[in-house]
């Protein structure tokens, strides 16, 4: 998790990125300022499906999407977010079902068994 900063506390921010293991699935690895916003670089699996979420605290409320969830195309993805006002708690969760509505659906249902002979 990664605290989302405005102009105001990005030395929070790089204080915060200090302490997180920059290893892993869906972690990421680097932060910085680019004008207005701040680029993410996140380490993911080629194929596999993630989602940025963030929410105002570490302990409380409900976990809101940022953006659409993405499919990884390399070992690392960047993605860009609005330097927010205020402080928040950022994550990135990977995404075991299909979600939005272009993606295809699964695989159908198994046929129902025959009827027994009586």
């Amino acid at each position: 998790m990664i605290m989302c900063v405005g102009k105001k506390t990005i030395v929070a921010l790089v204080l915060l990125l200090l302490v997180i293991k920059a290893s892993g699935d869906g972690k990421v690895v680097s932060i910085k300022p680019v004008g207005a916003s701040m680029e993410f670089t996140i380490r993911t699996v080629v194929g596999d499906r993630y989602q940025m979420q963030y929410r105002p605290s570490l302990l409380e409320g409900a976990w809101v999407n940022v953006g659409e969830a993405f499919v990884a195309t390399g070992p690392t993805t960047m993605k860009w977010i609005a330097a927010a006002e205020t402080a928040c708690v950022l994550r990135v969760i990977k995404v075991e079902e299909p979600i939005g509505p272009d993606t295809p659906p699964g695989p159908p249902p198994p046929p129902p068994p025959p009827p027994s002979a009586r």
